[in-house]
């Protein structure tokens, strides 16, 4: 197999996972509770996040080098991942997942942290660290060939943490915590292709079952 077919699979295999963002599923809750004379905003998260985005997928191509990697600090830049800015995704998940549980007299999500409602969650996004890893295992262009044999051809993992609070009308804390959540994915020929960016909401669904849980134990009619 020549040089110039193995760069060409190459290409083909980077047009492949340039996909669509993976769709975050609401689980509608059958048992809501009612908090129909209570409203509720949520304010678009500060980002706290710190880095910037690295590509050194070539180094895959180096022999003796195991793998090349794109390290994301912000993943939303990137261009297989969130493709929408990270605050507006997760306030979307917030609006949902909180619309699923609770029955709200009025539900909103907004920058106006003076606009008068019973509860406020905010919050800050900590950490949204991706790592997406190329393997050639040590064999350079060649190592292409391994995929074939359905040796893992990328992984990609990631670790994010987020903060959020949640006060009342006179901005009393009602809880705060810190949420943390990490996971891989590996991908090959034959598994996980055109699925790799489904771990941002597989990260989030994690995080929003624990958020929401101590919302239920918090929000109070």
């Amino acid at each position: 197999m020549n040089r110039n077919l193995l760069i060409l699979q190459m290409l083909l295999f980077y047009s492949c996972i340039s996909m669509p963002m993976h769709k975050y599923e609401i689980e509608n809750s059958t048992n809501k509770l009612n908090l129909s004379n209570k409203s509720l905003k949520i304010l678009f998260f500060e980002d706290l996040r710190k880095g910037e985005n690295v590509n050194k997928n070539l180094l895959a191509f180096i022999p003796f080098f195991i793998s090349g990697r794109t390290e994301l600090n912000f993943p939303e830049h990137d261009e297989i991942s969130i493709n929408t800015p990270f605050k507006f995704f997760i306030a979307d998940i917030f609006e949902n997942e909180i619309s699923s549980m609770f029955s709200l007299k009025k539900l909103i999500v907004t920058n106006d942290s003076t606009l008068p409602t019973d509860y406020t969650i905010h919050g800050a996004i900590n950490k949204s660290y991706c790592e997406r890893r190329l393997y050639t295992y040590g064999l350079s262009m060649y190592g292409v060939l391994l995929w074939y044999l359905g040796v893992p051809a990328m992984a990609h993992e990631c670790d994010f943490e987020l903060k959020i609070f949640l006060v009342d009308s006179k901005k009393s804390a009602l809880f705060s915590k810190t949420y943390q959540e990490k996971k891989t994915i590996y991908a090959g020929l034959y598994y996980n292709l055109n699925n790799l960016n489904r771990i941002y909401t597989d990260i989030l669904r994690n995080i929003m079952k624990e958020i929401k849980t101590d919302l239920r134990a918090n929000l109070k009619n």
